[in-house]
């Protein structure tokens, strides 16, 4: 499984040490901050075999109006796009996704035609999370599929607040195992407790293919250090991204960038 890091706003050359050449661009921060829109664009530029994956930011609550997310998109032409959804909604994000695939194939760059789209489904509870899974794992534009940190504990186990990531992902994983219904490449949005992942790397399963998450680099920041058992669970706020790590937070950080990898 390959990885994205995503760093606070001041020490982005910390996504280069992702595993796979992923870098994960926030809208909400590609449209406020011009250092960060400048790396993207550059990297873009003069290093065309990185993979760009582009996130509207709602895990973040800090998300982009649908015309801002498809402007970024035609400017910056990643090589996929989360389609807008909508937290523990089916209907609204279904309502959404069509949406947002209309504005794309109606847009003058014809992006549909030269963006990937990766959809994160939802629902309130299990049986409508797995019917808008379905739904969109079967839809021929869809290229990849997301399972939010945020909405499979709440559809798998009810919980909120950054409780049961593992173990309700667990539960899904092997849920959609059991109904047939891997069928595209997945992409873990966000992480609870690292060792989440190890389990998926014994299903030795190509399709659970990458994660991102901030939380290598905030646990660094507070002196967790996942080589030496620790995986205090720590929230993330979004002071987080204006805060420039210090040189000993830096060297925490990149130690658990490199302890995770080696567990994907």
């Amino acid at each position: 499984m390959e990885n994205y890091v995503i760093p606070d706003l001041m020490d982005l050359d910390l996504m280069h040490l992702a595993k796979g050449n992923r870098y994960f661009c926030l809208a909400n921060f590609y449209v406020k901050d011009e250092k960060y829109r400048a790396f993207f664009l550059n990297l873009k530029k003069y290093h065309p075999e990185a993979f760009i994956t582009l996130d509207c930011g709602s895990a973040e609550k800090d998300t982009v109006t649908m015309t801002e997310y498809i402007d970024v998109t035609a400017e910056l032409m990643p090589n996929e796009v989360l389609a807008l959804d909508i937290l523990f909604d089916k209907k609204a994000t279904l309502d959404s996704f069509y949406e947002f695939i209309r504005k794309l194939d109606n847009h003058p760059k014809r992006l549909l035609n030269k963006v990937n789209i990766f959809a994160c489904p939802q629902g309130s509870n299990k049986e409508e999370y797995l019917e808008c899974y379905e739904t969109m794992v079967r839809h021929p534009l869809v290229k990849t599929i997301g399972l939010s940190k945020i909405a499979v504990p709440k559809a798998f186990l009810n919980k909120t607040g950054d409780e049961g990531i593992k173990e309700a992902r667990h539960i899904c994983i092997n849920e959609l195992t059991k109904l047939n219904l891997l069928l595209k490449p997945i992409h873990f949005l966000g992480m609870g407790d690292p060792t989440e992942f190890e389990y998926y790397k014994t299903l030795n399963n190509p399709l659970l293919r990458s994660t991102d998450s901030c939380y290598t680099v905030l646990a660094g920041k507070n002196n967790i250090l996942f080589d030496e058992g620790n995986f205090t669970r720590i929230k993330t706020t979004n002071d987080f991204y204006h805060q420039k790590l210090s040189n000993k937070e830096r060297e925490r950080a990149i130690r658990n960038i490199e302890w995770f990898k080696k567990h994907l």
